[in-house]
């Protein structure tokens, strides 16, 4: 579902593994993160937060009031507690590392040198990172998720898809992240709505007629 899809990280939330330890720069694209939280113990990822960052994804992204608009001890996708050793074993991290990382990572970004994963902005080289210090805190497990393909069927101009990369099919079109050749070698935020809207209403023209088949 879409409205259970956040990168509330980019509002200075920090990702942990089972041990309770950051592995990542945050504020790198997400699909660079993706493969190195795959590789973190029992694949698994935990989005730490604080009260602050809560209430500045609510304003960055209104749809996400749904995830963290009304949090409470029986939400299922999120764990939170006014002591942060308590959130980290509710959400059955390792307390004392988790307390430990979040320590280092406050003090680091305070003095302006996150070395541990050069983490110097929010998002790219946009916004700065804010300590997670106000109560409550909360953790909300995570996974990854494929979000489009880098090839895909082929099709001509008029979104006909085509055998062999040849023989148009009939009355068969192709639009969207089912279609490759458009990424190119890396992947660009917003390429995939281009597609969509590009080629989604050639296909409506040739299916409307306007582009003979």
């Amino acid at each position: 579902d879409a409205n259970d899809f956040s990168m509330i990280f980019y509002s200075g939330a920090v990702i942990l593994n089972q041990n309770g330890e950051r592995f990542v720069n945050e504020s790198m694209s997400y699909k660079d993160i993706g493969p190195i939280a795959l590789v973190q113990p029992n694949g698994r990822s935990y989005i730490v937060f604080d009260e602050n960052i809560r209430l500045m994804q609510l304003q960055n992204r209104p749809p996400e009031k749904r995830l963290f608009g009304n949090i409470t001890q029986d939400s299922k996708h999120i764990y939170f507690a006014e002591d942060l050793s308590e959130a980290a074993r509710r959400a059955g991290l390792n307390p004392e590392n988790t307390v430990r990382t979040i320590q280092n990572y406050n003090q680091s970004i305070k003095t302006g040198k996150e070395v541990s994963f050069k983490r110097l902005s929010l998002s790219g080289a946009f916004g700065t990172p804010v300590p997670i210090e106000k109560a409550p805190f909360f953790i909300m497990p995570a996974t990854c998720g494929i979000m489009g393909t880098y090839c895909g069927i082929r099709v001509n101009a008029k979104t006909q898809v085509l055998i062999q990369g040849k023989y148009p099919v009939k009355n068969l079109l192709a639009a969207g992240e089912i279609m490759g050749g458009v990424h190119g070698a890396n992947f660009t935020p917003g390429c995939g709505f281009g597609k969509a809207l590009a080629f989604g209403r050639a296909a409506g023209e040739t299916a409307a007629g306007v582009l003979a088949i």
